[in-house]
């Protein structure tokens, strides 16, 4: 098999060991007695990373079948991982020993890097430093070797862009049919330039975009032989691009192919500017009232800038002249059309068959009938990249020479990079997409193949994964959250059609795609199925699909694991058995993931509390019910999944997860977390519940300052003074983009998660001890550019302040307020107000005449009733402006009130 490890050599590895090298000098500088030939040893490895790691991008996503260059490669990749889990440890002993002494000097602290690290540690870094060493000597001898590889490599890309079979485009009459029909009616789309259009064909590589492209572009319909016809095209070129789109080589191409005039052609690109137009207007001239048709294959990406200067000089054309464009990117289609783009996917089964059999049986009559039968019926079975045009040309190529049914039995149950025609054939186009990806876009894409096929992706949850792995990281001295840029990744995977959207959260990977990404990660990513007898040594990401769960006899195989997700239906005991011994075993274990199985076990191993690399853990919807008492130790943790697992208590110290940046759990869960202020990184937060109890106070969100989403405070009449409240530091709350405030809610049903959801009777007994509800609500004051505000069992007829100065505000809700009778006029001034819903506010009688803004969307009211009996007594409210609300919801009797009182009333919508 090819040695598919080149890939995941690179994952990060120069990074990391870059990492390494600056805090084990950092060490150094802090511990004196260590080896004082060390801190130089790491200079000098230091100095070749940028080498290392040119070596590493050159031998990135080809096949490379040197075993010595193959095992050097392992070397780099192997000290990456090795310098991870090592800094990991340090980081952690350091944190618990700067807990220790965090009210002390600094030099206290100093003293800490000296005091945490043991002779075990010292060792550890010392062979780190060795195993770098043993990389640096040969990275000259395989520089060289790997970027003529790589050059090879790419020259295969644009080798034998198209195949044509002898008689026809199979499987694509009817996009051949819509392009023409495009074509020839001259369809403008949505272009500013009134004489030409521009038509993209997307899809991933091999699929066939450039054997169609061709197709078009030699067809008799839009170059007859009889010229008087009217729709035929003057002239037409064809370009192969097959890198960005540089307007400097198509504007000399495009001159070339009209006239070859071959001393015109721009070299110097320092006069660039100078001859260009001088180029273009030359081509304008020989194009003028002309109808032409250009095709720029294999456009990988287009500076917008370049591309209007461009479309500038082509408009002369005649009416439906056309710019045919094929490229594998969305983003590329985007930019450069005027008319929605032809997707190509990939071939149906009786297509690809009928393909398959042309390329391998080709014109053969000599084939007795017996024999081709035989041979069909496996050719059937044959999964190979199966619905991939160029697979199939691929693989008939391979099967031609040989018609005998044994041979063509070794390639059922194959990989196709197993095979050495169809990996050069096809990986140059299909991998080429990949090729174009950054260092860590590489990776996220090869670490999705460990889920099974046809796996719902959500966005969320991989981009979390990704995060836990290491493959994403902040830009230095960035704003940008590690998820903002986790997510830009995943757009540009989607971009590059590596995703396809399904609904609005959810994303699958087309089975060829995710082929792809197994070929790439086959070393590290193992999806262990029914059919897996043991796990490979070097697998370090796994997904199992089975009930058998034999593969895991053998523990050593597990040492380097990093994620294990479970699918399966499980008996309780023995998986309890096996996920003890995985726990006690894989201590570099990063995502651990128990949400997609049914085990029907209560409780985590202990030996969970000892992964002091885990970073992702989800257990929901499982019952799991109770951790470990030492859970608390997981320092690196970050995402930590309890959803719709019922927990009654929790170990004490959660607040220590202080590197904890989501909390996904029922509100009943969270409220056991004592001095959760103390995970300063948490950005959800569903609901807060406010208490007297120490720990669980309002000033527990003071320095919650990343929390984003919606934030619901409950009980904020366990609140005493607005100076208490202002100690939440609501208008520091930056990323809030929805803040619901309730009172003591009492007499409404009970919540999935025990709280109760709705306030009915009055809640406040007036006495002394009463808080002062206008100040309190005064102390929370949210940051100024919230979108969503809902007030809850607001017992005061005074608003607070600050109320007016939210405006961004959206939507805004007063629900269960007793006392309140009038809304503020102010209101009107909510220029971006959209919905407004007044509810269970019995002392309301009246709305001012311009209460509503010209912006809201609905209207609802329920609940009120003064206003009701106003109402009915006076004939309707005095809403002039109430007919311009596209919905309203209002009680029965108000709508009465409106309709008799209003014959132009908008479309009204009854509750």
């Amino acid at each position: 098999m090819v040695g598919v490890e080149v890939i995941i050599a690179g994952w990060a590895a120069s990074p990391l060991i870059s990492k390494a090298i600056d805090m084990l000098k950092s060490y150094l500088e802090d511990n004196h007695d260590l080896d004082k030939d060390m801190k130089r040893r790491l200079g000098d490895v230091q100095l070749d990373l940028p080498r290392i790691e040119r070596a590493i991008n050159a031998a990135e996503g080809w096949p490379i079948e040197d075993k010595p260059l193959l095992a050097w490669l392992r070397q780099v990749k192997d000290a990456a991982y090795k310098a991870e889990d090592l800094l990991d440890d340090l980081e952690s002993k350091f944190h618990q020993g700067e807990n220790k002494v965090r009210a002390s000097s600094s030099s206290k602290l100093q003293a800490v890097k000296r005091t945490v690290l043991t002779d075990d540690d010292l060792k550890n870094l010392k062979n780190l430093v060795n195993d770098l060493e043993r990389i640096n000597p040969q990275i000259k001898s395989w520089e060289q070797v790997l970027q003529q590889h790589n050059a090879n490599m790419r020259a295969a890309i644009s080798k034998n862009r198209f195949f044509l079979t002898p008689q026809e485009v199979i499987g694509r009459t009817r996009e051949t049919d819509r392009i023409l029909r495009r074509l020839l009616r001259g369809e403008e789309g949505t272009s500013s330039t009134p004489s030409f259009v521009v038509l993209p064909i997307v899809g991933i590589g091999g699929v066939g975009k450039s054997t169609l492209a061709w197709h078009i572009y030699t067809h008799e319909r839009l170059f007859p032989e009889d010229k008087s016809q009217e729709d035929h095209f003057s002239w037409k070129v064809w370009l192969n691009v097959s890198k960005n789109l540089d307007i400097i080589e198509i504007a000399n191409k495009l001159v070339l192919n009209k006239e070859s005039p071959v001393s015109e052609i721009v070299d110097d690109r320092d006069s660039v500017n100078a001859i260009l137009e001088d180029i273009l207007k030359k081509f304008k001239k020989l194009t003028k009232d002309q109808k032409f048709l250009i095709v720029l294959d294999d456009v990988w990406d287009v500076d917008t800038q370049s591309w209007d200067k461009l479309k500038s000089f082509l408009a002369c054309g005649a009416r439906g002249s056309t710019i045919l464009i094929t490229t594998q990117y969305k983003r590329v289609a985007k930019i450069m059309r005027t008319m929605k783009p032809i997707k190509l996917d990939v071939l149906t089964d009786d297509d690809y068959q009928q393909l398959l059999e042309q390329c391998t049986f080709g014109g053969d009559q000599n084939l007795e009938e017996q024999t081709r039968q035989d041979l069909q019926s496996i050719g059937r079975k044959i999964s190979i990249l199966r619905g991939l045009p160029r697979a199939a040309n691929a693989l008939g190529n391979m099967l031609r020479p040989f018609l005998d049914s044994n041979y063509w039995e070794t390639f059922l149950n194959s990989k196709w990079w197993e095979h050495n025609k169809i990996l050069r054939d096809v990986l140059p186009s299909l991998g080429l997409n990949y090729q174009n990806l950054d260092a860590s876009q590489k990776l996220c894409f090869a670490y999705c193949s460990i889920f099974p096929r046809g796996h719902k992706f959500e966005q969320n949850r991989l981009v979390h994964m990704w995060m836990a792995q290491g493959f994403i990281q902040p830009k230095t001295a960035g704003k940008m959250r590690i998820e903002d840029i986790g997510r830009q990744v995943f757009a540009e995977l989607v971009h590059r059609n590596f995703f396809q959207k399904i609904s609005e959260n959810e994303y699958v990977m087309h089975d060829i795609i995710r082929e792809l990404a197994e070929y790439l990660s086959s070393d590290e990513c193992s999806v262990i199925n029914d059919e897996t007898e043991q796990i490979q040594p070097g697998v370090r990401h796994v997904t199992v699909t089975t009930q058998n769960l034999v593969a895991f006899n053998d523990l050593s195989m597990v040492e380097k694991l990093r994620t294990i997700l479970f699918f399966g239906n499980y008996e309780t005991d023995a998986f309890y058995k096996v996920l003890k011994s995985i726990l006690k075993y894989s201590k570099s274990l990063r995502v651990l993931d128990l949400s997609y199985s049914n085990s029907g076990i209560s409780k985590l191993p202990k030996a969970i509390s000892h992964l002091s690399h885990l970073r992702y853990l989800d257990i929901s919807n499982t019952k799991i019910c109770w951790l470990p008492k030492l859970f608390c130790k997981l320092y690196h943790l970050q995402v930590l999944n309890l959803q719709l697992c019922d927990f009654n208590e929790l170990p004490k110290g959660m607040n220590k997860l202080t590197n904890l940046r989501h909390l996904c759990a029922e509100s009943k869960t969270v409220s056991l977390i004592s001095g959760i202020g103390k995970l300063t990184y948490l950005q959800e937060l569903k609901e807060f519940h406010v208490s007297k109890k120490k720990g669980h106070k309002i000033e527990e969100l003071k320095d919650l300052r990343a929390l984003r989403g919606q934030l619901l405070i409950q009980n904020l009449e366990n609140i005493d003074s607005k100076e208490e409240a202002m100690k939440a530091r609501l208008s520091e709350k930056r990323h809030l983009d929805a803040l619901h405030l309730y009172f003591e809610i009492k007499d409404g049903p009970v919540t999935r998660s025990g709280f109760i959801s709705t306030r009915i009777l009055k809640v406040f007994s007036k006495s002394e001890n009463t808080p002062n509800l206008k100040g309190l609500l005064e102390g929370l004051e949210p940051y100024c550019d919230i979108k969503e505000l809902v007030i809850k069992g607001y017992d005061s007829e005074m608003f607070p302040s600050w109320l007016r100065q939210l405006t961004s505000l959206q939507e805004l809700q007063f629900s269960n307020c007793d006392n309140l009778q009038h809304l503020p006029d102010y209101l009107v001034n909510l220029s971006l107000l959209k919905k407004l819903t007044i509810c269970d506010c019995p002392k309301v009688m009246s709305l001012p005449k311009n209460l509503l803004p010209a912006s809201l969307k609905e209207l609802h009211i329920s609940g009120c009733q003064l206003l009701k009996e106003r109402c009915q007594k006076e004939g309707g409210p005095d809403w002039p402006n109430i007919a311009c609300v596209p919905c309203i919801c209002i009680d029965q009797e108000i709508i009465q009130m409106l309709q008799e009182g209003s014959s132009d009333t908008a479309a009204t919508s009854m509750s």
